[in-house]
Parts: structure tokens; sequence; C-alpha cells
């Protein structure tokens, strides 16, 4: 009720479109460009969760003049441990990922699974909540780029990249993350100078749908600390 919000679907994502061909993260971040000069947006504060958290720091890295803020939720993008991705997907290995494609168009359970693995809070993996997350994989157009996501987004934004940011940015983190382990947010606190790193405790992969209220709070106190 305070900001205008734009909240879009990136190439084979949601109930939009999903057609073949490049779903590298070039390709998502020049969309999200694209949109801002298709609304004439000059400048925007841009949040990503997970993979969107990857996109949006390549927009900044790439477009500083087009970024004001940034919001990194539970991302990816750096590694940790013995220099591997901070999350890695099944559907990638040559020969279970084509099976699991597969077994997902005849069962939810894979989407359950997944969904389970990203909330601390079991009872936030409603059958509505799988459901909806099924029925983008259900076609085989949908698992398709599903499968091309994981597949070409796999490059890791490289650290000098990272730490070249210069824009006020808040790190929004679930202590509990399975998928991105916190250890990874603590990494982009230190290498994005000035970034300030929130935890939520007894949160998974995706505090916005944990914890809406609180997360809803945390980002409008960033917003208005920004200068006008």
């Amino acid at each position: 009720n305070r900001f205008h919000v734009i909240a879009l679907d990136l190439k084979g994502f949601g109930f939009t479109a999903k057609p073949s061909g490049d779903y590298t993260l070039g390709t998502q971040a020049d969309l999200v460009m694209q949109l801002l000069d298709h609304l004439k947006i000059e400048k925007a504060v841009l949040c990503g969760q997970s993979m969107g958290g990857k996109v949006v720091l390549r927009v900044a890295a790439r477009h500083p003049e087009r970024v004001s803020a940034l919001i990194l939720v539970d991302s990816g993008g750096v590694k940790i441990g013995k220099g591997k991705p901070a999350n890695r997907s099944i559907t990638r290995w040559p020969v279970i990922g084509p099976l699991v494609a597969a077994l997902a168009l005849t069962s939810d359970s894979f989407v359950r699974d997944g969904l389970l693995k990203c909330y601390y809070d079991k009872a936030k993996v409603t059958e509505d909540r799988v459901a909806t997350c099924y029925r983008v994989m259900k076609t085989r157009a949908g698992l398709s780029a599903t499968r091309a996501t994981y597949a070409q987004a796999l490059p890791e934004l490289t650290e000098p990249m990272i730490s070249s940011l210069r824009q006020p940015t808040l790190i929004i983190w679930g202590a509990q993350d399975q998928l991105v382990p916190l250890e990874a947010g603590k990494k982009f606190n230190t290498l994005i100078s000035g970034s300030r790193l929130v935890v939520f405790e007894q949160c998974g992969h995706a505090p916005q749908n944990e914890m809406p209220e609180r997360f809803g709070k945390e980002v409008t106190e960033f917003l208005t600390s920004l200068p006008q």
C-alpha cells in the first residue's frame, strides 16, 4: 500500500507461455530489462528469491544505473563449502534427470517432496499449494521449460562480480533452508559491501511464504530507509 510493486513470471515460470530455446540467466536478466524498458521504469529496486536472486544480481551487475537497491531472499549465486554451488538439482543428472521428468507427468510426489524441503513449517505444504505447483509441470511444455531452466541456469556468478555491486542490499534468509544454506547468505553479506543480513529462525527456503508479515515489515523498513 506504499509502493508500486510489479511481480513477473520469468521465462518458463507460472502459467505464461513456455517456449523452447534459451533459458540461461542472461536471457532471464534481459527479460527483466525489457520489462523495465516497456513500462518506462528508469530505476527500480529488484527483489529475487532462489534462482530469481541470481537473475537480479546479474541485472544489477550489468545495468547498475537501472537498479537502485537489491533484496536477495535465500538466493543462489555463490559457492560454499568445497567450492560447490550452494544448490544442486537432481534434474541435471544425466540419467536420473530424464527419469524424474517422466515420473513428474504421472505423479505429484516429486513436487510434493520438493516443497517439503522448501518449508520448515510442513503445514504450509497444503494440497492446494502442491496442486498449483504441479499444474505447471503437468504439461510437456511446462516440464521441458522446468528442465531447461535448471540445466541452463547452472553457471554461478563470480565473486568479483558480486563484490563489485554498490547498491544498498537487504539479504533475507531462512535459518533452516535445506536448499541454499544460511552459509550462502553469510557469504553474500561478506561479499556485498554495506549489505544487511536478516535471518528468520524456524523458516526454510521461502520466507515470503512462511512468514509473510515479518517479510513485508523487513522489506518496507528497508525501502523507507533508502534515499528518495
